[in-house]
């Protein structure tokens, strides 16, 4: 997971780098005590108007606050100084400031949007911290406090920074767990919804961080069926299977390539309707590639059985959307060329050759090649 921004990194987020999102978002006049904020939209199509500019830094939209931005840029490392600096370990007194900080007027709504979330993130580096950070009374102050301000409305300027804060309330109670888990539920909805891989991206990895790499089948809708039917129990089992391959990794390496072969042929051998199938082969592709990114976490035989599962969905003729065919790309990508075994090269070459195979999957074979001749690996994003 993303690790406490800096100051500077804080500020250059809005400063230096783009603030269409804001700009173009609605102002949130704030609710209780917390003052107004700038909120992204939560459509795909407005989030598309709000990026159309790239490059704008927020004097250049904001001209007339360029003193209230040079406020901020000073304000933020005194902050992080009194309240994140080395060695300082919070008490109950200084906890509650801190808190406070969350609301403080900057001036303008979106300085109030980035500095809270930074605010937010110095708590939450310091829930996790523990003793070292701050007291147990500190602790209890910065739940308690992080809950009343998600209650007043606090932290959803983002997809991305509503799931940080959710990430900060998980460490507090029961309460704050509920709280946190349905603001993360929403945050992948709303940056789904978007369509930013940069937002999706972020939340997914804090939503798998939150319920487990499982969490990356769970949020993909079941195939729909009609009024009365059932899935089918070939299609329950493999689903399971699948699961299995993404639960607490297997304690030695032999049960984890079992749990991978299993998967593998419970697709190849599940007699039934296309859809379902389909469906199957999303999900598996999508384990596959989870276990590959965990490296070095898994052992070299796991590698191997992965490998031999992309050979087989592609002697079997099993990959027939494009979907599909982009999902196993990233998925050989993550094995990573030194562990592509030569006979999965081989067949990627003769499908790079294959003019009677769908375009989505030469073009596939064709980009794998060419990353393999420059010998570059490049870890894939969910």
């Amino acid at each position: 997971m993303s690790s406490l921004r800096t100051p500077r990194e804080s500020l250059a987020a809005l400063g230096a780098i783009v603030v269409s999102v804001l700009a173009a978002g609605k102002t949130s006049a704030g609710q209780g005590d917390l003052p107004p904020v700038e909120v992204s939209p939560r459509t795909a199509e407005a989030w598309a108007a709000a990026h159309a500019q790239q490059g704008r830094g927020f004097t250049d939209v904001y001209p007339e606050h360029a003193e209230v931005f040079a406020a901020a840029q000073r304000r933020m490392p005194a902050l992080a100084a009194k309240y994140a600096g080395a060695g300082v370990v919070l008490d109950q007194n200084t906890a509650m400031e801190l808190a406070r900080e969350l609301y403080v007027d900057n001036g303008h709504p979106a300085l109030n949007a980035r500095i809270q979330s930074s605010i937010v993130e110095m708590i939450g580096a310091a829930l996790r911290a523990g003793d070292a950070r701050c007291t147990p009374a500190a602790r209890t102050v910065l739940s308690t406090e992080l809950l009343r301000y998600s209650h007043a409305g606090g932290g959803r300027t983002t997809p991305a920074e509503q799931a940080v804060l959710a990430r900060a309330l998980a460490l507090g109670d029961e309460r704050s767990a509920v709280m946190a888990d349905e603001l993360m539920a929403d945050a992948h909805a709303w940056a789904t919804e978007v369509r930013s891989d940069v937002q999706l991206t972020a939340v997914t990895g804090y939503c798998v961080e939150r319920w487990g790499e499982a969490f990356l089948l769970d949020v993909i809708p079941l195939p729909a069926l009609r009024e009365g039917e059932e899935y089918p129990k070939a299609y329950r089992d493999a689903l399971e299977r699948i699961r299995r391959v993404l639960e607490a990794p297997a304690p030695v390496a032999r049960e984890h390539v079992v749990r991978v072969r299993e998967a593998v042929r419970s697709v190849e051998d599940a007699r039934i309707a296309d859809d379902l199938r389909q469906d199957l082969i999303g999900r598996l592709l999508i384990a596959l590639r989870t276990i590959c990114e965990r490296r070095p976490a898994i052992g070299e035989q796991v590698f191997d059985v992965v490998a031999d599962g992309y050979a087989r969905l592609l002697r079997e003729s099993l990959l027939n959307r494009d979907e599909h065919w982009r999902s196993w790309e990233r998925g050989v990508i993550a094995l990573g060329e030194r562990r592509t075994p030569e006979s999965l090269k081989r067949a990627v070459a003769r499908l790079a050759d294959d003019r009677d195979a769908p375009q989505a999957g030469r073009e596939a074979a064709d980009r794998l090649i060419r990353q393999w001749e420059q010998g570059a690996e490049v870890r894939p994003r969910h």
